[in-house]
């Protein structure tokens, strides 16, 4: 018996992601929803998941989680890079991570481009589904992505 693929959309306001949820489901992958980086952190150290889509401003709750030193008022200012930052450190390729957030700005690419991950500015529904589309053309898994 084979289980379907599995993606994880991080955003305190999932209803803005529904659309993206009927599109996945529709290609017969299944979607999970975390309301709090701390959710999504338990989340992907139990699952692994075809990719992530993760909002830079959803609420860290209960126990803290330790900025990199290097940049700690940029991911208190951002949390959800402390969901990007762990799931490339635990073996998400560069494409299976793809971050989102309404603000634009030269810090907050620099931060995610550190990371490797996907960057696209809400409001952008055609650009994330071009990069969901591109995610879902190639097996992450394969030695020829990194």
């Amino acid at each position: 018996m084979s289980t379907s693929p599995r993606v994880l959309l991080a955003d305190d306001e999932p209803f803005y992601l529904e659309w993206l949820a009927d599109y996945l489901e529709s290609k017969g992958i299944a979607v999970e929803y975390a309301t709090t980086v701390n959710e999504a952190l338990e989340k992907i150290q139990r699952t692994q998941y075809r990719f992530l889509v993760v909002d830079l401003n959803i609420p860290l709750q209960g126990e803290p989680v330790t900025p990199p030193s290097n940049q700690p008022e940029t991911y208190r200012a951002y949390p959800g890079l402390h969901i990007a930052n762990s799931a490339r450190n635990s073996g998400y390729r560069t494409k299976q991570v793809i971050v989102y957030s309404v603000f634009a700005s030269k810090e907050i690419e620099e931060a995610v481009g550190r990371l490797y991950c996907t960057y696209i500015t809400k409001g952008h529904p055609i650009d994330l589904k071009r990069e969901v589309d591109e995610v879902l053309s190639y097996d992450p898994t394969a030695d020829r992505n990194p």
